[in-house]
């Protein structure tokens, strides 16, 4: 919201790239952990919907804090705005988290190879399209503004989902144990 189309863009492909690494850290190297030791299975289930909670908790408070700053001055160009994107979801280990989370969650632990690279292509065609579509959507003035007015209301929103999420990976959990 606060760049060019040509940097959101450039800062997208950063981000994808960095999210194919994580999917495939989460699907393989989570994966074949838990498949060696089913009993981590349920522990990282549980890790992972605890996070979401403590993520969702977090998002919904930030909605009190102010927003971002203005533009950022000085920084313009593709090798830039793809640096910061890798940098920035590099130095996040929220993003690892999340893919660890959600993939524990959802991704048997007898899944085939094919199955398994699917989802981590899967991961890159869709972020590229949903954080895409944002850098596009967004790079537009009018639709920035209107972001930052009704943002407490889309990151409470966001929280509570994931919130959600968590609660029902946790009663499957319990489910399952009983």
């Amino acid at each position: 919201a606060s760049t060019t189309r040509h940097e959101a863009l450039s800062m997208v492909l950063g981000i994808a790239i960095v999210n194919l690494l994580w999917a495939a850290i989460s699907v393989f190297g989570v994966g074949l952990l838990i498949v060696t030791a089913p009993s981590l299975f349920w522990t990282v289930k549980t890790l992972g919907a605890i996070y979401l909670i403590w993520f969702g908790i977090k998002l919904i408070r930030r909605t009190d804090m102010p927003g971002a700053n203005a533009a950022k001055i000085g920084r313009p160009g593709f090798e830039t705005a793809l640096r910061d994107g890798i940098a920035t979801n590099l130095a996040n280990p929220n993003s690892l988290m999340f893919y660890v989370s959600v993939f524990a969650g959802v991704v048997p632990n007898n899944a085939s190879l094919q199955t398994l690279l699917s989802l981590v292509v899967m991961v890159g065609i869709i972020g590229m399209l949903w954080y895409g579509s944002v850098a596009v959507v967004f790079s537009s003035s009018q639709v920035a503004n209107l972001y930052r007015r009704g943002r407490k209301l889309v990151e409470s929103a966001c929280g509570l989902f994931l919130i959600g999420v968590a609660i029902l990976f946790m009663q499957l959990l319990l489910c399952v144990l009983a």
